[in-house]
């Protein structure tokens, strides 16, 4: 169940449609977003691929997912935590459409509350059903963030079947209520989509693929006196054994889970190294504590066969390519008599998560967790644990005996204040409006910055294709730029002398912004007939590596012949009428209607010829299917 040489989870096909299905909308939350991992998600919810697929390196497959997902998805997460670790393209404009980013007003003394759960909700609409059931859904509940991030962490899927279950679904229909109040405010369309969507859970409840569990319950936990993730039985009850499993920790919810435990008894808590040095201050401490080893910490290199057998000292740091990775899993097994709950989700073992009462009001993130509910016979503390640590020589974990020898890091207090700032910079209010010049048909974004409040340092910002960096100022002007570079994504610096952090956050553009960007942008992507044909060639296979080779085999010829200008094109024709047979891209022929539409004014891409071709195919699938 949680081995991780066995249990592996690929995200990708945790989002990608069955076979007989395709995608039609989903809506997700994260803590952290990477756009370059977006472009993912939309490989796979799009394009059925991994979202680490080889075809994000062509720059056609990218644009298809895009297509096939913008419309159809929201993604919201905590603002200030957007970011890219690759070149920025404007590929990328395609997606702000897409993301809202969730700043809470909520602030404790440390600094303020954060937008945490990671979460799926998907519809696919399902081809060749006689039944009356044109969707399924699948819900997704995870620890992991839409990042790269290679530490380990949990998810939980579950499908859909057609059998109400108000008491299940209540819960998440409450969760996506509270989402679609940010998402009203930016894009009426995609929230009437949500609403939508609202509606349709009152007719399903989720199952869980598992002979172990018998009940499933959710647990969204923030927004409301009556979404409380101290109001949970995890929180509230004793327990005989107790098994947490939470990278990051406040001593307070330790402290609480301490006094709530069967001392007698067996109980675990999984950590990281660097979170030790706060558990010496707790009394009567009856947790064995476990930390991820830190030959697994800094990478894989110690588990690779053909490393086997040499001892740690052989270990050479410039070998490992691979990046560091530890625990990002969140996991509650609780024991009470005869019952076992398991929690899994993204609530941390802190007081952010859990709730700080101040004055009658309780105080926390917006986290969600699900928990499955079964019994000793089928599930008992010994089991999970072999799970978890496997035999003792492959055991990734190290038992922690002298919390004295682990301190904090005085670098991390630094890092909090670069946080701090950025947090309170996007909860200020800041516009752009955007002004075109006729003449040079090149735009001017004026930044308007609320400088009001008091920063400890350095802030830059500038357009994300752009990369111009200027302090930050009341106003601050960026002219001369092309359409292309047009963009609510914007880089923010914020540095001291030690370090810097940089971020992407979104400001809502206003004024003189062109309605044609988005055919602008694939206009510079498909800048001849030949890359257009691959496009379309794209759009209709089902099988995206062949067609991937095949692009590569007609490049290669195109550019031996290219004396004798002998130009050879995607078998378009045959394809397209193979589309129309085939229920599961028959709707690719409205998508590509429409790219026609907006690409027919650019760069002379649709001229006549191509015209005529299409008008013979439309005319066949007339005659055919009306």
């Amino acid at each position: 169940m949680l081995d991780p040489k066995t249990d592996r989870l690929d995200y990708g096909q945790l989002l990608s449609p069955k076979k007989d299905e395709i995608f039609d909308f989903a809506i997700g939350t994260t803590y952290s977003l990477d756009l370059a991992a977006l472009t993912g998600i939309c490989m796979s919810l799009g394009l059925s691929q991994e979202t680490d697929s080889s075809l994000l390196d062509n720059p056609l497959f990218t644009l298809e997912a895009i297509n096939a997902t913008c419309d159809k998805m929201c993604v919201l997460c905590e603002a200030g935590q957007i970011s890219l670790k690759q070149k920025a393209t404007s590929l990328y404009t395609l997606l702000q459409d897409s993301i809202f980013q969730i700043s809470l007003p909520k602030k404790n003394k440390a600094g303020y509350y954060a937008f945490h759960p990671k979460f799926w909700l998907i519809r696919y609409k399902v081809l060749n059903n006689n039944l009356n059931n044109n969707y399924s859904y699948r819900l997704v509940i995870l620890s992991r963030n839409i990042t790269f991030d290679r530490s380990w962490d949990l998810a939980v899927c579950f499908e859909s079947s057609h059998e109400s279950n108000k008491k299940q679904i209540q819960p998440i229909q409450d969760f996506l209520k509270y989402l679609n109040t940010f998402i009203q405010e930016e894009n009426n369309d995609k929230a009437l989509k949500v609403n939508e969507l609202i509606s349709q859970l009152d007719d399903i409840s989720f199952a869980l693929n598992s002979d172990i569990f018998k009940y499933v319950s959710f647990y969204p936990t923030g927004f409301d006196k009556n979404h409380s993730a101290s109001n949970l039985g995890l929180y509230t009850n004793n327990s005989d054994n107790l098994l947490i499993m939470s990278p990051f920790i406040s001593p307070d919810i330790i402290k609480h889970f301490n006094s709530q435990i069967c001392k007698k008894n067996e109980n675990i808590l999984i950590t990281r190294l660097e979170e030790i040095h706060k558990l010496k201050a707790i009394k009567d401490f009856a947790f064995d504590v476990y930390a991820m080893d830190h030959k697994i910490v800094m990478g894989e290199y110690y588990l690779s066969e053909a490393k086997k057998g040499k001892n740690e000292d052989s270990y050479n740091e410039t070998e490992n390519t691979l990046s560091k990775q530890d625990i990002h899993a969140k996991l509650y097994f609780i024991k009470q008599g005869n019952d076992i709950n398991l929690y899994i989700g993204s609530h941390n073992a802190s007081t952010n998560a859990f709730g700080i009462r101040q004055q009658d009001e309780l105080y926390s993130n917006i986290e969600f967790m699900v928990c499955l509910s079964t019994t000793t016979d089928l599930l008992n503390f010994d089991n999970l644990k072999q799970s978890i640590f496997g035999e003792e020589k492959e055991c990734p974990f190290k038992l922690i005996t002298n919390f004295d020898l682990y301190k904090e890091d005085l670098q991390e207090k630094d890092s909090k204040e670069l946080n701090n700032d950025m947090k309170l910079f996007i909860r200020s209010e800041h516009t752009a409006q955007v002004s075109y010049d006729q003449e040079t048909c090149l735009y001017t974004i004026s930044l308007n910055i609320n400088i009001k409040e008091h920063y400890k340092n350095t802030i830059q910002i500038t357009p994300l294709l752009i990369h111009n960096y200027k302090e930050i100022n009341s106003l601050i002007e960026y002219k001369d730029i092309p359409v292309l570079y047009l963009s609510e994504l914007f880089l923010i610096k914020i540095s001291n002398t030690k370090e810097s952090i940089e971020r992407i956050i979104k400001i809502k553009l206003s004024g003189d912004v062109p309605k044609n960007q988005k055919s602008t942008i694939m206009a510079n992507i498909i800048q001849d007939r030949k890359t257009l044909f691959s496009l379309i060639s794209i759009m209709l296979d089902d099988n995206y590596v062949k067609t991937k080779y095949e692009l590569k085999d007609i490049e290669h010829f195109n550019q031996v012949n290219a004396f004798d200008k002998k130009i050879i094109y995607p078998a378009l024709y045959e394809k397209l009428l193979k589309a129309v047979a085939n229920p599961k891209k028959r709707h690719i022929i409205k998508q590509i209607d429409n790219l026609i539409v907006k690409l027919t004014n650019e760069n002379d891409l649709i001229d006549n010829d191509f015209i005529q071709f299409y008008s013979i195919f439309k005319s066949v699938l007339n005659e055919r299917y009306e």
